[in-house]
């Protein structure tokens, strides 16, 4: 993955959407409202919707939460009846979370939340990643760290969590025995339990930026190759602008247009990415289980998976995605079984697509999505997760006191469990072609 550096602060959800098949700037552009000659007719279109999905989407969030809570207060005291044994209670300024794939996505903000929460966060971080013109020995360091310090820099209260950089490579298992020590050390020394082990889904595709080199990077001649090999990605019809020089001092290479899009049905992706996708998503967390069983046991802690997230509720996980949510599952479902008697708790998180990723998919600028694609994208707005929603599901479900082995949340993914539940098979099937094939 190539670094980006996002803001301090997450992303707020831009009031100019624009609606596919609108055009014409937004409306905030004020050169475009009112001017005689017509065109402030799109725009007002376009903000009454814009704040119609933005109030629904409000709507939403609040029932989907209105239905965690009563799920979880019913099954709280049905816990308490029937004798079941609770979590001891513990704050955050002693608590330790590992977060495995922290260097990117989802991964990166739930680590910087739980730390800035006060949490201690192991931000497991992967070896040199192959670039253009060599290996960043950086990994992702660099843009962890930059965010983290700019938050804490910019924070009127004092922050007590912290984030500690753990570079290693799970499939290795003598490398995660040595992170193991490494944490067991850095607890026993600043006094600190591990509670929960935080396996977020990986990222399929690389960042949805146009700067595919980041601005402060030294990189000044990309190619297309590494990025190809490393993602299992097509290139289409690729047409590059040339190489300039960004206000920052690095290289800015910029696509005319985004053509680089990743293949998600299983005989179109090569054996390498499925195996990648699957090592990173069971292969990998399960070393670390294995490393960190002794000290999950020791404190009753808990195994986190996280699944879903996609970017629109019409574009079910397909090819290698449905692999993985479907393999980490049943992973979810077999370790809680094994150990659960150790007094480890395993559960598996399910939530609907998330805004971002919504909204950089519905934006027209993302030419990577098209047609039907970018139209059922701006549609799942609607019900879509916004960050510090999810950040807060995850944050409940590490504090519970009778955690749950499943969390599902969203309106969407309610009607997707009722909907494969109650309807036939075939019907689902129908429903599914109906829905075009954009990938």
């Amino acid at each position: 993955m190539y670094p980006d550096y996002p803001d301090s602060h997450p992303r707020p959800v831009p009031p100019q959407l624009t609606i596919p098949g609108v055009s014409g700037p937004g409306p905030a552009d004020p050169g475009n409202s009112g001017n005689g000659n017509g065109h402030w007719a799109p725009n007002f279109w376009l903000l009454l919707l814009s704040v119609v999905v933005q109030t629904i989407a409000r709507i939403q969030l609040w029932v989907a939460w209105q239905l965690e809570w009563a799920y979880s207060t019913a099954f709280s005291i049905l816990c308490f009846f029937t004798r079941r044994a609770s979590r001891a209670r513990f704050e955050p300024e002693s608590t330790a979370v590992v977060v495995m794939g922290a260097g990117e996505g989802l991964g990166r903000m739930l680590a910087l939340k739980l730390a800035t929460a006060g949490y201690t966060v192991f931000a497991c971080l992967p070896h040199d990643i192959p670039t253009p013109v060599g290996h960043r020995t950086t990994s992702s360091i660099s843009p962890l760290l930059y965010v983290w310090h700019s938050r804490k820099a910019q924070s009127s209260d004092t922050i007590e969590g912290t984030i500690v950089p753990l570079v290693f490579d799970p499939s290795a298992p003598e490398e995660c025995e040595r992170a193991k020590d490494t944490i067991r050390a850095y607890c026993t020394q600043h006094d600190v339990t591990l509670r929960t082990l935080l396996v977020p889904p990986m990222e399929m595709t690389p960042p949805r930026t146009h700067e595919l080199i980041g601005a402060n990077s030294a990189n000044v001649s990309p190619g297309l190759s590494p990025v190809t090999s490393t993602f299992g990605l097509t290139t289409v019809g690729v047409a590059m602008s040339g190489v300039g020089m960004s206000a920052g001092g690095g290289a800015l290479w910029k696509p005319t247009k985004r053509t680089l899009q990743p293949t998600t049905q299983l005989l179109q992706t090569s054996q390498t990415t499925m195996h990648d996708a699957m090592s990173k998503s069971i292969f990998q967390p399960l070393g670390l289980v294995q490393a960190l069983a002794g000290m999950l046991h020791e404190a009753r802690s808990q195994v986190l998976f996280i699944s879903g997230c996609d970017e629109s509720s019409f574009r079910p996980s397909q090819g290698v995605s449905a692999l993985c949510d479907a393999a980490r599952e049943r992973t979810a479902e077999t370790l809680q079984a094994e150990l659960s008697p150790l007094g480890i708790q395993v559960s598996h998180v399910v939530v609907g697509p998330l805004q971002s990723r919504a909204v950089q998919t519905a934006n027209p600028e993302y030419s990577g999505s098209v047609g039907w694609r970018r139209i059922l994208a701006f549609i799942s707005l609607l019900w879509a997760i916004d960050e510090q929603t999810c950040f807060k599901l995850v944050k409940s479900a590490i504090e519970a006191r009778y955690p749950r082995l499943s969390y599902h949340f969203g309106i969407d993914v309610l009607a997707q469990d009722i909907a494969l539940a109650y309807f036939p098979a075939n019907f689902l099937d129908l429903a599914r072609r109906a829905i075009p094939n954009t990938a």
